[in-house]
């Protein structure tokens, strides 16, 4: 081979890794919010929303309140403290923000809440018909209806309504997944391998189209694309170039670890112009150790080809995508709890 040959295929290499592995190319950070510790405190973020003024809405489950932000970010106003009365909340979780209202999932007290930009209680809608509990992800879908995903009962074998469409008292208008649509590959007769089975899913912008995952997939994994209603569109697959061995664990305490393990979780998902945007953690462990841990970001088009692949520096949890495309989260590594806001450029 010779020697200009080699030196063209040497720069197709670097350009084709620095495309698939630079971040700043696609995630830029712009704005921090919860540095200045004399002006608010986090205790544990779950979830944050911008309105359609950029007014920042946080939640925190451990203070059990809802704060307020404007873009600049200064702290403007925070409502609830842990209970069960007006104004209180018991590990809430932001759902939306629109038309001058925030939408609060309330779910230690089983309710959702409705209240202004200014952060004043306008209504309650008590979940009476649901007895279930929904995990940390729930979103707002047309028409006063929600997408869930039920927290699970290790010692239950049901796992036919864990994600459903439901109405604001809790009435089941939609199931999704009567039978698992993956490989029956990882003891799933076990109660604790159940635990698994945890979904991840968002919608796009016009909360007309969902896409549905697991957040410990098999590899390839599979994206569920449905319109917000229920109906089924279609579905693809992407393959993770590593090699992978899901952990099966024993039904015991202490758990007994399998003496190694190869896995991935999908953290985050979103829909955005016509792509799909998603964050994998992947995790190698030998018994209780992790030896490698690295957090990747994948970008496809709508027929499911890779666009861009890049490795981001820390462990990300992002809760939000507007229309602008600022895309909001956190940090697991930072040893300070903040919001991040991010630029996403496609």
């Amino acid at each position: 081979m010779n020697t200009k040959l080699i030196k063209i295929i040497t720069l197709l290499f670097v350009f084709t890794s620095y495309f698939l592995y630079s971040s700043s190319e696609y995630l830029k950070l712009i704005k921090t919010i919860g540095d200045e510790r004399e002006n608010y405190t986090f205790f544990l973020i779950n979830s944050s929303v911008l309105s359609e003024n950029k007014d920042i809405f946080i939640s925190d489950v451990k203070g059990h309140f809802v704060a307020k932000y404007n873009w600049n970010g200064k702290f403007i106003k925070k409502i609830g403290k842990k209970g069960k009365g007006p104004g209180d909340f018991l590990v809430p979780s932001l759902l939306n923000a629109v038309k001058n209202k925030v939408l609060v999932y309330d779910g230690g007290n089983k309710r959702i809440v409705e209240i202004d930009d200014d952060l004043e209680n306008l209504k309650y809608y008590r979940m009476s018909k649901s007895p279930h509990f929904f995990s940390r992800k729930i979103t707002d879908l047309k028409n006063g209806l929600f997408l869930g995903s039920i927290t699970y009962n290790i010692y239950s074998k049901e796992v036919k309504e864990r994600l459903r469409i439901f109405d604001k008292n809790g009435e089941t208008i939609h199931k999704f997944f009567e039978y698992l649509p993956m490989k029956d590959t990882r003891n799933f007769s076990n109660p604790l391998s159940m635990m698994y089975l945890e979904t991840v899913f968002s919608t796009d912008q016009n909360k007309e189209k969902l896409i549905i995952s697991f957040n410990f997939p098999d590899n390839p994994v599979e994206f569920y694309i449905y319109t917000s209603k229920g109906k089924y569109i279609n579905k693809f697959s992407f393959k993770i170039d590593k090699e992978y061995r899901f952990p099966k664990y024993r039904l015991q305490y202490p758990p007994k670890y399998p003496s190694e393990s190869y896995y991935s979780v999908i953290d985050s998902l979103f829909i955005y112009k016509e792509n799909y945007i998603f964050f994998i953690i992947q995790i190698g462990r030998k018994k209780k150790e992790v030896v490698k841990d690295e957090y990747m970001c994948y970008i496809v088009d709508k027929f499911g080809n890779l666009k861009h692949k890049f490795k981001l520096s820390d462990k990300f949890r992002f809760f939000y995508i507007s229309e602008e495309g600022y895309l909001l989260g956190k940090n697991f590594d930072s040893d300070m709890e903040k919001l991040l806001i991010y630029q996403v450029n496609l």
